[in-house]
């Protein structure tokens, strides 16, 4: 069609731009011409722009109308859209053409659609799947001119009738992306390339938002699983990056983001009695991390992140002294190869000193050498231990 030229593809497309004008109420119903609409966005960056607004639009009043006959092929179409637009993404130079390629992201992550999809999931195979890689492609692909809006209904995605499909349509691709990105060596980040795109920048900015309106008691909670278990892999990554490096200092903030939500769905959930096996390793990792690994020395120029550590230590569960000496002096319980155990002696020895002095006076001494955060992890501890003897 390209060879045909710029005057002959105008006037087809022209006609079929008249026709949907005037028929789109019948337009899901003609499945040919469905089909074949990723055929002919191809083509938009070279001839017609009003186009594709168009076709876009129609796709995406589909979409709201929730309409049962022909879905499954209207929402492949604009799959097939969506990665035509990521493909010619380099081309996006103006504002409009920007906000079209938004338009088209809107369409695919709205509130409204992904509940319709999420309800009748059940019989339309490998509509989630497909959700899950546009999201994806959103998180990876950068935009010209990135919409706000965007990444406001991604959070609203998840807090949407409080299911546990909205939640997971948005925190399982962000959770995998910014794991594999965080731990990826080979990358280091700089001025020019940041270590995420904006989409998912916003999404760690929003965490404690997510965190202060999620309902449900499941999702509390497995919103709290989540964010250990990015705190756990953002302090490896932070560990093996060198502290002076662009990257560590983006680790830094994203950790500093990640406690703020931790405590602020702590709170919500309450004091932790019963759990799992899987949770309950989950926060030996966790305060083995923040006390052993180093990490601590990340917030430790912020008066303000030590409160949010002293509000996960009031509801974290009680954990077992015994357990967490253990951890501590053999290190059992996380297995990473950048551990040096002479790096890591000190701080150890000054913990199990503590654990298990029998001198008060000592430990007073041993306490006043620790740095603030270990003084709570232990004042944790030891509460959490009364209170379980009691």
């Amino acid at each position: 069609l390209i060879k045909i030229g710029g005057r002959t593809y105008n006037i087809i497309s022209q006609n079929v731009y008249n026709s949907m004008s005037a028929f789109t109420h019948d337009f899901y119903k003609n499945e040919q011409l469905i089909v074949g609409i990723p055929f002919l966005i191809a083509f938009h960056f070279y001839y017609n722009q009003k186009f594709l607004f168009l076709i876009l639009e129609t796709l995406a009043i589909v979409l709201e109308r929730r309409e049962e006959d022909n879905f499954e092929t209207v929402f492949q179409t604009i799959t097939s859209v969506s990665r035509v637009l990521f493909e010619y993404s380099s081309l996006f130079t103006t504002h409009e053409e920007a906000s079209m390629a938004n338009y088209t992201i809107r369409a695919m992550i709205s509130v409204q659609t992904l509940s319709f999809i999420a309800s009748r999931f059940s019989y339309i195979s490998g509509v989630f799947d497909s959700i899950i890689s546009i999201i994806h492609q959103c998180f990876m692909r950068p935009i010209s001119i990135m919409d706000r809006h965007i990444v406001n209904q991604m959070t609203h995605i998840m807090l949407s009738k409080q299911s546990a499909t909205s939640y997971s349509s948005v925190m399982d691709p962000f959770k995998k992306l910014i794991i594999s990105k965080a731990c990826d060596t080979s990358f280091e980040a700089s001025e020019s390339e940041p270590l995420f795109e904006y989409p998912c920048m916003a999404i760690i900015y929003h965490l404690e938002v997510v965190a202060a309106n999620l309902q449900a008691f499941t999702l509390k909670f497995r919103f709290m699983q989540d964010m250990l278990e990015i705190y756990i892999q953002l302090c490896f990554a932070f560990r093996k990056t060198s502290k002076t490096s662009i990257k560590a200092n983006y680790l830094a903030i994203f950790i500093n983001f990640v406690i703020k939500a931790l405590s602020c769905v702590m709170q919500r959930i309450g004091r932790i009695v019963d759990m799992t096996s899987q949770t309950q390793q989950l926060f030996k990792n966790f305060w083995v991390c923040l006390v052993v690994m180093g990490s601590v020395n990340i917030a430790q120029n912020s008066t303000d992140i030590l409160e949010y550590y002293k509000k996960i230590s009031t509801f974290s569960p009680p954990l077992v002294v015994d357990h967490l000496r253990s951890d501590l002096r053999y290190n059992t319980s996380i297995e990473d190869n950048s551990l040096d155990p002479g790096d890591l002696s000190v701080t150890k020895n000054l913990l199990i000193d503590c654990l298990e002095c029998k001198n008060q006076s000592e430990i007073s001494n041993i306490i006043l050498r620790l740095p603030a955060l270990h003084v709570v992890f232990l004042t944790a501890i030891f509460e959490q231990e009364s209170l379980a003897v009691e």
